[in-house]
């Protein structure tokens, strides 16, 4: 999933801050829109778990593979 940035180019970023400043808005800044993505890549992998597993038919080694799965996805070094 990719979040949409669009309206945060160096040149349309002042403007749309200005709009939230009148409207008494937050926004977030180009780092805390990297940290969302970056979540985002992690709970993707827990999605996708959670869909393969609540079918009911999952098997206690299916089980145990996706939980070792996601052991290694967490300890991988994020860039």
């Amino acid at each position: 999933m990719k979040l949409d940035q669009s309206c945060y180019s160096p040149v349309a970023n002042s403007t749309y801050q200005h709009v939230l400043m009148e409207m008494n808005q937050d926004s977030l800044l180009a780092s805390e829109w990297n940290k969302m993505e970056k979540m985002v890549q992690v709970f993707e992998v827990f999605a996708s778990h959670t869909d393969v597993l609540q079918t009911g038919v999952s098997s206690l080694s299916i089980i145990i593979l996706s939980l070792l799965n996601l052991e290694c996805h967490l300890q991988q070094p994020r860039p």
